[in-house]
């Protein structure tokens, strides 16, 4: 069986051929990183050496976080459906202080 993910599902609908290669190859660059950063807070990890352009990301994500989580559930863990023949990897998954689980993408 073939699974399709949530990025191929929505490919169709995402154009950016009028944004100039360079600018897409740095947000995704910054992109990575800002990722990789809250999926380190996320597990409880230590978060060293944070470069200065993701600084602000970083901070920001800690503050919801820490106002936010009261537990995580899953983090970058791939789940899928046998039935509908998707798959998909959310980056978090939380109980939430107010006891709500909730799916977060970053």
């Amino acid at each position: 069986m073939i699974f399709v993910s949530v990025t191929q599902a929505l490919q169709p609908w995402a154009d950016f051929s009028r944004i100039p290669p360079a600018v897409l190859e740095a947000a995704a660059a910054r992109g990575t990183a800002v990722h990789d950063a809250c999926a380190t807070i996320a597990r409880g990890l230590p978060l060293i050496n944070v470069p200065n352009e993701i600084d602000g990301y970083v901070i920001s994500y800690r503050r919801w976080f820490d106002l936010m989580v009261d537990e995580v559930l899953m983090v970058e863990t791939r789940l899928v459906d046998l039935d509908f023949g998707y798959n998909g990897e959310p980056d978090l998954v939380i109980m939430a202080k107010n006891q709500e689980i909730v799916l977060v993408f970053f």
